[in-house]
This record gives structure tokens, C-alpha cells and sequence, in this order.
């Protein structure tokens, strides 16, 4: 996960969120991080994954903004964050 928020920063972007498979995350993560409404911080997904392993086992995709625009933007990557595309248009 770190590497994935090292990665955002560096395109100039800001992490918005994950799009899961399996949304049955969502609710153990929100008695984890009551304060994350928005399940929007890394740090936190970092912890939880570490906790629960599994959380990322399938595809998923991580919804970015430009950091100057408002335009979201999915970054897919696969389970392994070996091979990152990234969907921004140009």
C-alpha cells in the first residue's frame, strides 16, 4: 500500500478510493476506521490489509483525481502491484 500511495503522489494525484470486487470489506474496515466516512486513506487500507490479507486477493481499481483537476480518474492494478496502467486521458 505504500508503494501504491508513493505511486499516486507521484503522477500528481490524490487517492479517492478503491472500486473492490467483493464490497464485504467495506464493513469491517468501518468499525476499524470510524473516522474514515469516506474510506479514503491509504494508511488506514494499509493496516486493514495487513490484517486481513485476503482484502486485495481479486482485481480492483483505484479511483484518483488530478490533484489541479477534479476529473476522477481508475488506476487498475493487479493483485501482485507488479504492472500498473494508468487510465488517465491525455
Amino acid at each position: 500500500m505504500p508503494e501504491i500511495g508513493q505511486l499516486i503522489e507521484s503522477l500528481g494525484l490524490k487517492f479517492i478510493g478503491f472500486e473492490l470486487r467483493d464490497c464485504s470489506a467495506h464493513s469491517p474496515y468501518r468499525k476499524h476506521f470510524p473516522d474514515d466516512a469516506s474510506l479514503s486513506n491509504l494508511n488506514n487500507w494499509h493496516e486493514f490489509e495487513i490484517a486481513y490479507p485476503d482484502t486485495f486477493s481479486g482485481m480492483y481499481q483505484i479511483w484518483v483525481r488530478d490533484i489541479k483537476v477534479w476529473e476522477l480518474m481508475p488506476i487498475c492494478l493487479g493483485p501482485s502491484h507488479s504492472k500498473v496502467q494508468t487510465l488517465i486521458p491525455k
